[in-house]
């Protein structure tokens, strides 16, 4: 029971957290564009979003439709922030 709360916060957290840095990507495009701190961001989300995509294949070995659809999602997170490091690099 405890694990399941734990869970539960961990989830509602990590999703305000996402939103969050959705937002600071919008509200604050040009200075993360255009500042060492920004690249340093873009970097760290780039290596999350990756090691996030490598993990499904690690720890989910489900064949069904909605991991392999989260896969997908977690590959172009990666895809979108890797394009933004590389170009910046």
């Amino acid at each position: 029971k405890v694990n399941s709360g734990i869970m539960q916060i961990l989830n509602i957290q990590i999703i305000v957290f996402f939103f969050f840095l959705g937002f600071i990507c919008l509200k604050y495009s040009q200075e993360i564009l255009q500042t060492k701190l920004g690249f340093a961001f873009l970097v760290g989300n780039f290596i999350f979003w990756l090691v996030r995509a490598v993990n499904q294949f690690i720890f989910l070995k489900i064949n069904d439709f909605r991991v392999h659809f989260l896969t997908v999602i977690f590959i172009l997170g990666m895809i979108l922030f890797m394009i933004l490091v590389v170009n910046r690099g």
